[in-house]
């Protein structure tokens, strides 16, 4: 008896095979318009069904084959449509169909060669062919470029590839390859995730990819360019998104490019300081309270750095910052209030104070006093009935799951001793003297 075994293609038929089913995709907007009509299928098959649940008799029982079968229903339709993407025939031709399922397997057998599995590790040398192959036909931005033509599962093998492309170690020369290859793409690499970021769909993958990214030089400095094309996007637009989901990731993002690699950023701050720090006060008066909360968290951080420390002294010198942070200190939420407490006490700390930031620390002496004397008990408690309520009014029921980690946050050790300090630290200046026919 003969037995017929299919012969393992190598690297290259494995690149080519699936450069030909990228060429074959469905194009974006024919996806766009059957990810409309599968969204609006589902929106009416759920109506459908809950009508139905309606109008039957209260106290009645449904059969288990109907209740299940109106629920496998809505399920798979709305399923479909979930990625707003595809993985519905509706509108697709058999060839789209053949392509999408074509890309996914092989994308699927890609990630093996590149990753392994769980009981099988990667063979490095035909890992390491794979890659270069991959790379020679500019597979990564092919990819990228369809990720809103492609299936949900497809996506997360496109990010699961490019990732493993970005943290390539050895051997040193594929590594090379890979870094040549970024940084002649770097530009469009960022600028087409950046894009991403707008939609739905795709932003949390291209979050995922973009803070991936910042492992490289050139990529890295793409974000942190001079002209601030990548974070008048965050500033602008992606930090300001109603999604909860959207924005937390797009913050994570923003923070991961400010914190990553200190020395650049430190550079980048002095040189770009009066472009940047309008836009990021900005922030600190944001409508959206996880993005002005998290902004005024990691402002502290950034001054407190001490490779920021021009920086640090050029805003702590500031009388405007000066006002916008007691502002904040004043405000309903006990965690804010927090938050902005560890900023003023930078400007309070700094012993070589400029005259305005000493006249107004001078002019509100005692009722700062006063402030900090009670501060521990408004902002000890961060689970405080108040502070869940006004973020679940803001944001419902999204953040309910976030909000019970992020309100666990208590005082850091030293809070007591710097509490002390700043107190007696105010008592210790002069009173402030009125100059005649000057306001109070």
């Amino acid at each position: 008896m003969a037995f017929i075994f299919k012969k393992k293609k190598n690297p290259k038929q494995i690149v080519d095979g699936l450069l030909d089913h990228i060429t074959a995709l469905p194009s974006k907007s024919k996806v766009e318009a059957v990810a409309k009509v599968a969204m609006a299928n589902a929106e009416e098959s759920l109506t459908g069904s809950m009508r139905k649940q309606k109008d039957a008799a209260p106290g009645s029982i449904r059969s288990k084959d109907a209740g299940s079968s109106g629920s496998e229903e809505v399920t798979q339709t709305t399923t479909a449509s979930a990625d707003g993407a595809v993985g519905v025939g509706d509108g697709l031709s058999p060839n789209d169909l053949a392509a999408l399922d074509g890309l996914e397997k092989r994308l699927a057998e890609i990630r093996v060669i590149l990753t392994g599995t769980a009981d099988s590790p990667p063979k490095e040398d035909e890992s390491s062919q794979l890659a270069r192959f991959l790379l020679d036909a500019d597979v990564p931005m092919k990819l990228l470029s369809n990720l809103g033509s492609v299936t949900f599962e497809t996506r997360k093998s496109i990010v699961i590839v490019f990732n493993f492309l970005l943290h390539v170690q050895e051997p040193l020369e594929l590594q090379t390859i890979v870094s040549r290859y970024l940084r002649s793409r770097a530009k469009e690499i960022i600028r087409l995730l950046l894009s991403y970021y707008s939609m739905e769909n795709l932003a949390l993958h291209a979050g995922d990819m973009m803070r991936q990214c910042l492992v490289h030089p050139s990529l890295y400095h793409e974000c942190l360019s001079d002209d601030m094309v990548v974070l008048n996007h965050f500033f602008d637009t992606f930090l300001q998104m109603d999604s909860f989901e959207i924005c937390s990731d797009a913050f994570a993002t923003f923070r991961d490019i400010l914190t990553k690699q200190k020395q650049f950023v430190s550079e980048f701050l002095e040189k770009n300081y009066e472009q940047f720090f309008p836009k990021y006060t900005a922030l600190l008066q944001s409508e959206q309270y996880v993005t002005q909360r998290q902004s005024l968290k990691l402002l502290s951080e950034l001054l407190l750095d001490r490779q920021n420390y021009n920086t640090m002294i050029r805003f702590i010198g500031d009388k405007k910052n000066l006002i916008l942070v007691m502002n904040l200190m004043r405000v309903k939420s006990p965690a804010m209030r927090l938050e902005a407490f560890h900023v003023f006490k930078i400007f309070v700390a700094n012993p070589h104070k400029t005259q305005e930031i000493t006249e107004i620390l001078q002019r509100n002496r005692d009722k700062l006093v006063a402030y900090l004397k009670n501060f521990t008990t408004e902002v000890a408690n961060p689970h405080k009935t108040q502070e869940i309520t006004e973020i679940l009014q803001r944001n419902r029921d999204k953040l309910v799951a976030y909000l019970k980690n992020f309100t666990t946050e208590r005082e850091d050790e030293n809070f007591q001793e710097e509490r002390k300090l700043l107190i007696s630290t105010m008592v210790a200046l002069p009173p402030f003297e009125k100059k005649e026919g000057e306001a109070a």
